[in-house]
């Protein structure tokens, strides 16, 4: 049924290119979100009531799409895949229904629990703006399970193209500067709707075959379950992390919100194009190697060394360039200076997590293929159970560069504690050498970046958006010159590769 695992490489460096581009086209509608609208009343409302549909099923969508995986990866047939996905799709579509008409009933007090700082025109249209959100996520659902389908059929660029067209259609609704509330509900709903019916036609032609099944007792699915009913209450427990960020968020100064709200989209879609594209291809490699301990460890392992060599030098980009990238991009239009200070300290504390992150999305996955999903729920509960008790302590300190901190300090929290965990169930993960040689060569690459900016700074130039974006580029490529120099003279190489060679036993 599926092909070889071949091509890896390939694999993952065409997903981020396509990746690159879906977040080229996010940043896109961010840009002209905070054009046309600045960090204002309309643009907390829509911020706050679209992300009611991932507040409440993103968590459903991602814990079931993780399960999917590998209990499709054992089975061979053409067509018992495609009445199992039928069959996840259908039930869980009927479940996801029934949670809309409840929160339906329930709209007020979630919208409040969102946003406690919300009042008057505010308030009501985050709820118009929420009913809309609501009815999206059946379609969010679908889009998960037939991007696993997609997955297991090796085809991996379908979730970037969707996001292209999802992408497409706010940009378009926001280029018409409405202030409605209800044009703008229906535009999200579109906006998921139609990547919905292009990712299902692509499904099709990679021989999905969808069928009206709804099998409560069929074995797959009973799997799914068991295995998602973790990572569910995993993501409740972000969920319920991201409520209380926002509802913070939302009793600082207006447009905080959306500030911070941009800062943090940019900084995950740094860790998207690595980090996500990695763990796209990885994870149906790796549920199909499941039995071959000596294989996976080898996998994960040159995996972690790589995230390294490529997170830290953006991790240092995003610190140091902060106030010029955020100047470049989002600071035009109604979007004011001030709240391009916040977006852009907020940017560079949540850049601070990268690692953090990008390490549990690989490590996460790892936990499901071996079967120790209780330690990826143990993990994510105390990490955000850590990252609220700080956020109450911070805030007061720090205000909102406090609630950055926070989720930053709890990610780097996570992503030490599943590798402790894996050693301790004998997984050599160890990344250590590289680590240090990443960071070293890092220090200098900082020193380069510095006295870029220092240099390009006395040039004078007249217009601030032409001097930032000197200093990026010219920064980032001299920087990123250096960095990569002392890797190759400090031996990178032969350390990814030393593991794949003991493996093979050459």
């Amino acid at each position: 049924m599926m092909k070889k695992y071949n091509g890896i490489g390939k694999s993952i460096s065409k997903l981020m290119v396509l990746t690159l581009i879906a977040k080229i086209f996010g940043f896109l509608r961010e840009i002209i979100l905070s054009y046309i609208y600045g960090a204002s009343s309309i643009s907390d409302a829509f911020i706050t009531g679209s992300s009611l549909s991932e507040v409440l099923f993103v968590g459903v969508a991602g814990a079931i799409m993780v399960a999917y995986v590998p209990v499709g990866a054992k089975i061979k047939e053409d067509s018992r895949l495609s009445r199992y996905t039928s069959n996840v799709m259908n039930i869980g579509s009927v479940v996801i229904f029934v949670i809309i008409l409840i929160c339906i009933v329930l709209i007020k007090p979630l919208i409040s629990l969102l946003a406690v700082g919300y009042t008057g025109q505010t308030y009501k249209n985050t709820i118009i703006i929420g009913l809309f959100a609501l009815f999206s996520s059946l379609f969010l659902y679908g889009i998960h399970i037939l991007n696993g389908f997609l997955n297991l059929k090796q085809c991996f660029s379908a979730f970037a193209i969707q996001s292209i067209f999802s992408n497409s259609i706010m940009i378009i609704a926001f280029y018409s500067r409405t202030k409605n509330p209800y044009i703008l509900g229906f535009s999200f709903l579109l906006s998921l709707f139609v990547p919905f019916v292009i990712i299902f036609f692509i499904a099709c032609k990679r021989n999905l075959k969808y069928q009206f099944v709804f099998d409560q007792k069929d074995e797959q699915l009973r799997k799914v379950l068991l295995l998602a009913a973790p990572m569910f209450a995993s993501q409740i427990a972000i969920q319920i992390n991201g409520v209380i960020d926002r509802s913070l968020a939302s009793s600082l100064d207006t447009g905080t919100v959306s500030a911070m709200k941009y800062a943090n989209l940019l900084c995950m879609s740094f860790n998207a194009v690595f980090s996500g594209a990695v763990g796209s291809v990885l994870y149906p490699r790796i549920s199909a190697e499941s039995d071959d301990k000596e294989k996976l460890e080898q996998d994960i392992k040159k995996t972690m060394k790589i995230m390294c060599i490529v997170i830290i030098p953006i991790i240092l980009l995003s610190v140091i360039l902060s106030e010029e990238i955020i100047s470049v991009i989002f600071e035009r239009g109604a979007f004011e200076k001030e709240m391009a200070g916040i977006t852009a300290a907020s940017f560079a504390i949540y850049a601070l997590g990268l690692l953090g992150n990008g390490c549990c999305e690989v490590l996460n996955r790892l936990f499901y293929v071996i079967g120790k999903v209780k330690n990826t729920v143990i993990c994510y509960c105390t990490g955000v159970l850590l990252n609220i008790c700080l956020n109450f302590i911070f805030i007061r300190v720090w205000g909102y560069r406090g609630l950055a901190l926070a989720t930053s300090i709890s990610a780097v929290y996570m992503m030490l504690y599943l590798i402790i965990k894996l050693k301790k169930s004998s997984y050599d993960v160890r990344f250590g050498k590289v680590l240090l040689k990443t960071f070293f060569s890092g220090a200098f690459m900082v020193l380069v970046i510095v006295g870029t900016k220092v240099i390009i700074s006395n040039f004078n130039i007249s217009s601030n958006i032409i001097s930032n974006l000197m200093v990026i580029v010219f920064g980032a490529l001299l920087g990123t010159g250096i960095y990569a120099l002392l890797l190759f003279l400090l031996g990178i190489k032969k350390d990814i590769k030393e593991n794949s060679l003991r493996v093979n036993g050459k």
